[in-house]
């Protein structure tokens, strides 16, 4: 069934339902990684940035290629727009990689199943709701390293001032 004709079928009560559930299922690994995230002191580098940004491309490369594959067009998302894997290629080309490393990059042998549509949200619930997390990671770099959107951390605020904007036309399509 597509989101819209779930949402005409069963109305606000259900959507509403579907967003506690993912966010229920979702709950455990998210604070997982919010304490791993509070707990690592870790030593913020141009070269530990870059290794992030290079391991980040390798999972959302072929992440967003097979989100790409399904047939988006009656879920009322813009899947393209929400594609970042783009904004890492710019990144670590502006923090001096060349085309060629950018394109050898490995890319994830294990990713998330997102075969179908209602797979795919689920997927998808979990890399928009990073999005918000990515704007306390940027301010982060940008302290630390000087790197902002526009000099190599253009992937942590993907959609700049848009960000809350985005995340609630999401949640609407649940």
């Amino acid at each position: 069934m597509s989101a819209s004709a779930f949402k005409q079928s069963n109305g606000v009560a259900e959507t509403h339902s579907l967003r506690m559930r993912l966010r229920t299922v979702t709950q455990t690994d998210h604070d997982r990684l919010e304490n791993l995230m509070e707990s690592l002191d870790f030593a913020v580098t141009l070269e530990n940035y870059t290794s992030l940004l290079l391991l980040l491309l390798g999972f959302h490369r072929p992440l967003e290629a097979r989100l790409l594959e399904l047939d988006w067009s009656e879920t009322g998302l813009n899947l393209k727009e929400r594609c970042k894997s783009h904004l890492l290629v710019a990144d670590l080309a502006h923090l001096g990689l060349d085309s060629d490393s950018i394109a050898r990059v490995r890319n994830c042998p294990h990713l998330p199943c997102a075969s179908t549509i209602p797979e795919a949200v689920g997927v998808l619930y979990v890399l928009e709701g990073s999005t918000l997390g990515g704007q306390l990671i940027s301010r982060r770099i940008k302290s630390e390293l000087g790197v902002s959107e526009v000099s190599g951390g253009s992937f942590f605020l993907a959609y700049g001032g848009r960000t809350g904007e985005m995340w609630r036309g999401f949640i609407e399509v649940l």
